[in-house]
């Protein structure tokens, strides 16, 4: 394990698709791969594709896990995820209280 691993993480994908994102989440949680994954409400993406501005209506799912999950959630949301390019964005979480360190560490162990 890394020197971060344990550490927690949230890793944000979106889609303009609720069911995929509901799809990956259960299948991350079910295998132990996250903790938590919450889907939003619709939100409006605003980005530029192949040399165009687009803007659609999108969700996003913020995914809670362990540092020693990420490369494997990268790999099922792209094996997953209908879009060319998924957003997979992972970002260390600064503070976090114990108890819920504690147990997303709890969820995902293997």
């Amino acid at each position: 394990m890394s020197e971060t691993a344990g550490n927690l993480v949230i890793i944000t994908t979106t889609s303009d698709d609720r069911d995929e994102l509901e799809n990956i989440a259960t299948a991350l949680v079910e295998e132990r791969l996250a903790a938590c994954c919450q889907i939003s409400q619709p939100i409006q993406s605003i980005y530029v594709w192949q040399g165009s501005v687009a803007s659609e209506q999108e969700f996003s799912c913020a995914i809670k896990t362990t540092q020693e999950h990420v490369e494997a959630i990268k790999s099922k949301i792209r094996e997953m995820h209908k879009y060319d390019l998924p957003q997979i964005i992972v970002v260390n979480a600064a503070d976090v209280c114990d108890h819920y360190l504690n147990w997303v560490r709890t969820e995902t162990r293997r």
